[in-house]
């Protein structure tokens, strides 16, 4: 059955709204649409019944004109959507790949989204994007967003390419097909960009995708492919391909991914280096945990040792001598990650010789390979004892080695430079908190604090992998032929803390010292909780942040450190994606901190309920109710409030 004829009439329907219901009678082009419709009478009981409606709506009889030609559009329409279907001519084709993508759209405005997107693809508006980032980070999982992100990382303008990278790396798997979709191996920092972030949403279970496009990648494209299939141990041959074809960073690479591989193969190509370059040997296995590696390192260290103890204190060195004691540095570094009888035997008589090592390195002991933001300066020199218990705690966090740990505890029973290790050693223990608590009763406690809570710092939450992991970064700087972002290089291992739910509890119960510890020895707060929280756990996300909603209203003004506290509390609750702001202005307000300009930044909650709390702030400035800001001042705080607002 042909249903034009009724589209056409519900047209002239609708035009008859506008030119008036009392000049139908007169209108010919619905009464001729009426009339095309006539035949159709007989096909169903329901066009019989428009029939009818349209015969007597122009008949002039009708007393009410108007109700009845609302009646025959309503019938118009409900015909058509009945008897309506939709059919598009041609082959049936996927849709664009980034629509496919499994990803809940998030509820933000159209408004928002679109000024978002306009910034990463049209005028390249930086601050807004980077405004945005931190004060209302979740906009950037919308998927409209996401494809914009894509498309921004090859803006002209570095910066917004290197923003866009850094929110599309915290995506999960659902935004791989986007990024390999028209990836080109030859490209430049656009696809270099793409890799990156694949990598690090995907790591090796993408493995098929490197293999496949390694040919014919070139420059910075072929180093970042070649970093990525040194993840996956099924590539060893290639490896030492790649190993000995390649030159220069692409060559390190390779090497570096070879001695993180436990395989025999790999055992005797290192003790081949070892014999040639031990200061070559020593950099590519810095971060390896194999065995092979353990009994290498410690072999050498306890072969140079003699001739290093052998050295007189006080005179001066022969460039043979230096060469030795560089070596021998480099190999006492290396141990790092380490473990086995002949780690331990190394560790012993370097500990038993401290004092006389100290006297013949002299310099040469700079060496820092430890992440030492809570107990220590990076810059500074460490005795032997106290790098060797910083090793100890690194190697501890990667490598959880029952033997280590026992070694650990007993060199703690002799001096407290080694509680940053034995609180790791103690952390993957059930009766951890209790031991903590127990340490704290004796010597400096403010030490103590910074000690244990730099043991816990090894623990973050990985959105990525969306587990918890050990990350532990080393320095490589020293080495000629380390550059750019690889002077870093990171020991890392999923781990599983079945007392992680204590940890968190005995974090929360002393926050106040924590804190005010950390504000002693560093000036600010680095260590954050919410690394702890499992993001994937919406219970304990607001666990947690309903703690720090807590706290907050229990910090005042003659609280040390007050500002800071409240500062910390704010950004957590605004991290974990607390809902609850509602009283903080106020109490915020009545305190009188410095750092009330980031008080909108920072405040968490709904957009509605933010801007209730942003409007108490200001009122209460108004009124002259807040410390250290005049009435005078309300101008601009009501500008950072709209600012703040706009970026929610």
């Amino acid at each position: 059955m042909d249903i034009i004829p009724i589209y056409e009439l519900q047209s002239r329907l609708r035009a008859a709204t506008i030119a008036g219901a009392r000049l139908l009678p007169e209108d010919f082009r619905l009464r001729r649409a009426a009339e095309a419709v006539r035949p159709l009478a007989g096909a169903s009981l329901v066009l019989e019944k428009l029939n009818e409606q349209m015969t007597f709506l122009l008949s002039g009889e009708c007393e009410n004109p108007a109700i009845a030609l609302l009646d025959a559009i309503s019938l118009t329409d409900a015909v058509l959507c009945t008897l309506g279907t939709v059919d598009v001519s041609g082959e049936i084709e996927d849709l664009d790949i980034w629509a496919r993508t499994n990803v809940s759209t998030e509820n933000f405005p159209c408004s928002q989204v679109c000024r978002v997107i306009e910034a990463f693809t049209g005028s390249g508006n930086f601050m807004y994007i980077y405004e945005l980032h931190k004060a209302n980070s979740e906009v950037f999982r919308d998927y409209r967003v996401r494809h914009a992100m894509v498309q921004a990382l090859g803006a002209s303008y570095a910066y917004t390419a290197d923003l866009a990278k850094t929110q599309l790396q915290k995506q999960d798997a659902s935004i791989l097909p986007l990024l390999k979709k028209g990836f080109d191996p030859k490209g430049k920092r656009e696809m270099r960009f793409r890799l990156e972030v694949i990598t690090a949403v995907a790591g090796s279970s993408e493995n098929e995708f490197y293999l496949k496009v390694l040919p014919d990648a070139e420059r910075e494209i072929r180093t970042e492919l070649i970093r990525a299939i040194g993840q996956n141990p099924a590539n060893m041959e290639l490896l030492f391909t790649l190993a000995d074809t390649e030159k220069g960073r692409n060559k390190q690479l390779a090497l570096d991914a070879l001695a993180e591989i436990s395989d025999k193969k790999g055992d005797v190509f290192f003790e081949k280096m070892a014999a040639k370059k031990p200061e070559e040997a020593c950099e590519h296995l810095l971060v390896s945990t194999t065995k092979g590696a353990s009994k290498l390192i410690s072999g050498m260290c306890l072969a140079l040792l003699p001739e290093i103890l052998e050295m007189q204190e006080d005179a001066a060195r022969t460039d043979s001598e230096l060469r030795k004691i560089k070596q021998f540095c480099r190999c006492v570094e290396a141990l790092v990650g380490k473990s086995g009888d002949e780690v331990l035997r190394c560790y012993w008589l370097l500990l038993d010789n401290q004092e006389k090592l100290g006297r013949i390195a002299g310099d040469e002991l700079d060496y820092l390979v430890l992440n030492q933001s809570y107990d220590g300066n990076r810059d500074e020199k460490h005795t032997w004892e106290e790098t060797i218990a910083k090793q100890l705690a690194d190697s501890l966090a990667v490598n959880d080695n029952r033997q280590l740990a026992a070694f650990v505890m007993e060199q703690y029973a002799k001096s407290d430079a080694f509680l940053r290790a034995a609180a790791v050693a103690k952390m993957y223990e059930e009766d951890c908190t209790a031991w903590f608590d127990a340490q704290l009763q004796t010597g400096d406690k403010e030490k103590r604090y910074v000690a244990i809570i730099a043991a816990l710092d090894y623990v973050i939450w990985d959105s990525n992998m969306h587990k918890h992991v050990i990350k532990a970064p080393v320095r490589t700087d020293h080495y000629h032929s380390v550059s750019g972002e690889d002077k870093n290089r990171y020991f890392q291992r999923v781990v599983h803390l079945p007392n992680r739910d204590r940890i968190m509890d005995w974090l929360m119960k002393h926050d106040d010292q924590i804190t005010d510890c950390i504000m002693k020895y560093h000036g600010w707060t680095p260590f954050s909780l919410n690394l702890w929280v499992d993001r994937d756990n919406k219970a304990e996300r607001e666990r947690i942040g309903a703690w720090f909603y807590s706290r907050f209203f229990e910090i005042k003004k003659t609280t040390p450190n007050a500002g800071q506290k409240m500062w910390k509390c704010m950004f957590e609750m605004r991290w974990l994606q607390w809902k609850n702001c509602k009283g903080l202005a106020e109490h915020f307000a009545m305190q009188g901190h410095p750092f009330a300009e980031s008080f909108f930044e920072l405040l968490p909650g709904s957009r509605a309920d933010a801007q209730a709390e942003m409007d108490v702030f200001i009122r209460l400035i108004e009124e002259n109710k807040v410390e250290g800001i005049s009435a005078d001042s309300a101008t601009h705080y009501k500008k950072l409030r709209d600012k703040a607002l706009e970026l929610r």
